[in-house]
């Protein structure tokens, strides 16, 4: 591969990060919306240390000689670039931030009856007589654990992502006093003098940090830090770990609890309080017991958590306009598209020609625009009919308290057969998911975790009576709370069940699922795609069809990534070859415009960090391979992952497929167009409402 068309994915990753950090600057996002990214960005960078630089520290120390074959850089090289950027998106951060905090003050937010305003609390900020400091600081003080050590002492563990206050003490000796905040709300409000009828909101490290005086009154405090760490979380599994679910399920309990002790490769501190200068022994007591060097450490400018959004409610919704996002309500898809108030019913019997409907009957969800109320009520419907026989499920990430297990666990309840295709290797949610495997157990339902081999990040669900099928393929998590945050698509299909040669999409789930519980990952399919090793040799295919129309070939691809070089090298050759290609690519792009003449490559984060997935073979709408799925065109998807890709088949959903398309390829909406050196250039002049309305309006044209 040519290096000049290539973007090495680790620089590529952080420069989607960089255009979510952008987002806080919008003038067009209200004041906490844009907060919001600055969350988002700041976590998506935690896991992004913990784990992909955790992995380059760990392969650095395995091959200390290795360069990269396109490039020719080394690791250390490449760490070096990834810290100086860190550095200059922090910088960024923190003049976002402050011009945020700025702009809610004079906003003067009314908040309830009478009229109190609202103002966040600054470290430059002291609070005096204040009763209301006082008595909140009495209500979180029982939850404080102190510590006082002395240099040599044995420290108290440290959790990664936790923030801690350390104070440098001194009494005849110097001291560290240590103060664990983790049992204490990230934020809080409160009034501060009910008279001024303004609501303070705090975050908890800087709300004690005014307190540490008192805190350590026997000693002279020398300086304040707020400081974390993040852990490397880099753990890989054996496949011979993965076989056997009790086995499983207990070292998925091991590694987690492990993981907690890895080694620490990042630590940030924050200075605060008087004085908040530079203090040499504090930074060289942290750094030695970590044991890092003075490269990995950072001095942040804002707090460690940022989004308290949360905080701020009213039940007059609209009093908060200036600060929020104008709400909306979601599409009533039941009240819609139902004529006997079930949704399941008329999807079943929507088949039968004389009803007038589509055959097969489909429907295409748009979250967030559509509810995931929607999956779960069908569950419930399903759970009801006596023709019913069972529900099948692929699980990855689900909601606390998630409302989807509930209906799952009701259905069992109701002597349905509940297969739940549960991934314990979801990283950072392995805990929830083994809490869930157990729930589901208890409930009736039968739990299998995937493959030793593969992780299964495909999204399907079957729900299978005596006679047919309603089948569901999406492209972001059964989870309904981040069916709120991103954007993802669900394309539900109904058929009578079928037999002989002619199978439909339910009838080819059902083998998926039947092969996935029974080890098998492949199968031979025709309207369902399923990897590793189906996927992408399917698409370099569907490629090859319209690399040979040259001109009259057209090749859409939207998607979170993509890294994998043979799919990268495939779009160079249909370049070459004259097929017009769009790119709508959110996040990692390791492949540049340089040298391109007839590809278009742009980003759109828009306010729901469009997710979804979509694949657009060929010009004419009716001849047109179109499919949506789980897959980014990454390696890790395509060879290493249970990945699902529906081809849709219907003219109603594929209509509606490239309206969506073309509202996300429309210059003149918010976007991020790609240059030819790989940077991006932010574009388009209708903001994201816009590009929400369009979609909204999307649904009056399909129904």
């Amino acid at each position: 591969m040519d290096s000049k068309n290539y973007i090495n994915k680790e620089l590529s990753w952080l420069a989607f990060n960089s255009r979510i950090l952008q987002e806080a600057d919008r003038s067009s996002n209200p004041p906490l919306e844009r907060l919001k990214f600055i969350g988002i960005w700041r976590s998506n960078l935690d896991e992004f240390i913990q784990v992909r630089v955790g992995a380059l520290i760990h392969k650095k120390k395995i091959n200390p000689d290795y360069t990269d074959p396109i490039n020719g850089e080394t690791r250390d090289q490449l760490l070096m670039e990834i810290t100086n950027e860190i550095s200059e998106q922090q910088e960024d951060a923190c003049y976002f931030y402050n011009k945020i905090i700025s702009a809610i003050g004079p906003l003067s937010v009314p908040i309830g009856s009478p009229r109190p305003s609202i103002t966040v609390l600054q470290p430059t900020d002291r609070f005096g007589d204040l009763e209301g400091f006082e008595n909140y600081y009495q209500k979180l003080r029982t939850l404080l654990d102190i510590f006082v050590i002395r240099k040599d002492d044995p420290m108290p563990f440290i959790d990664s992502g936790k923030t801690y206050l350390i104070a440098h003490l001194s009494n005849k000796k110097d001291f560290f006093g240590i103060i664990d905040l983790t049992r204490l709300p990230t934020f809080f409000n409160f009034m501060a003098k009910e008279s001024t009828l303004i609501q303070t909101i705090a975050d908890a490290p800087l709300f004690i940090t005014q307190f540490v005086h008192r805190i350590f009154k026997n000693y002279t405090v020398n300086a304040i830090y707020q400081f974390r760490i993040l852990r490397n979380a880099d753990i890989m599994l054996s496949s011979e770990i993965c076989k056997g679910n009790e086995r499983f399920q207990k070292f998925i309990k091991k590694m987690v609890h492990h993981r907690k002790f890895m080694r620490p490769i990042c630590l940030e501190v924050i200075p605060t309080g008087e004085p908040c200068s530079f203090d040499a022994a504090t930074y060289s007591f942290l750094l030695n017991r970590f044991n890092l060097t003075e490269k990995g450490m950072s001095i942040s400018k804002i707090p460690f958590n940022i989004d308290f959004s949360k905080l701020i409610r009213d039940p007059n919704a609209e009093k908060l306009l200036p600060l929020i996002n104008e709400p909306w309500e979601h599409i009533n898809r039941e009240k819609r598209l139902s004529r006997h108030n079930n949704l399941l019913f008329d999807l079943i019997y929507g088949v039968r020609k004389e009803e007038g409907s589509d055959y097969p009957k489909t429907l295409m969800l748009h979250f967030p625009y559509d509810s995931m109320n929607t999956l779960i009520n069908l569950i419930y419907e399903a759970s009801n009919r006596h023709d019913c026989i069972s529900i099948k499920i692929t699980l990855y990430r689900m909601a606390q308290n998630s409302r989807i297990a509930a209906a799952l666990a009701y259905a069992a309840s109701r002597g349905k057969e509940v297969i739940c295709l549960l991934e314990l290797r979801a990283r950072f949610n392995e805990s929830s998911n083994v809490d869930y495997s157990e729930y589901f157990e208890k409930s009736g339902c039968k739990v299998f975790y995937g493959l030793p081999d593969y992780k299964v990040h495909g999204k399907m669900c079957l729900i299978e009576g005596q006679n047919w099928t309603v089948s569901a393929v999406g492209t972001g998590n059964f989870n309904e709370k981040t069916a709120e945050l991103y954007s993802d698509l669900l394309y539900i299909k109904s058929e009578p069940k079928l037999s002989g040669k002619m199978l439909g999409m339910g009838d080819e789930l059902k083998t998926l699922f039947t092969n996935l519980c029974s080890g098998i990952e492949n199968g031979s399919l025709t309207f369902v795609l399923s990897g590793p090793n189906k996927i992408k040799p399917h698409l370099l295919r569907l490629m090859d069809k319209e690399r040979d129309l040259g001109k009259d070939g057209y090749i859409c691809l939207k998607i979170n990534g993509l890294d994998d070089h043979d799919i990268i090298d495939k779009i160079i050759e249909c370049d070459r070859a004259g097929v017009r290609i769009d790119l709508i690519v959110r996040g990692i792009c390791c492949l540049t415009t340089s040298n391109l003449k007839n590809t278009r490559i742009i980003s759109v984060i828009g306010r729901y960090l469009e997710h979804s997935r979509i694949f657009w073979f060929g010009k004419e709408l009716s001849w047109s391979s179109v499919y949506i799925g789980s897959a980014d065109l990454r390696t890790r998807n395509l060879d290493h992952r249970i990945e699902i890709l529906a081809r849709v088949t219907d003219l109603k959903s594929k209509h509606m497929l490239k309206r969506l398309l073309d509202i996300q390829l429309d210059l003149s909406n918010d976007h991020y167009q790609m240059l030819s050196d790989g940077t991006y250039q932010h574009q388009g002049f209708n903001d994201t409402q816009k590009l929400i309305q369009d979609c909204m309006d999307i649904y009056d044209f399909g129904e």
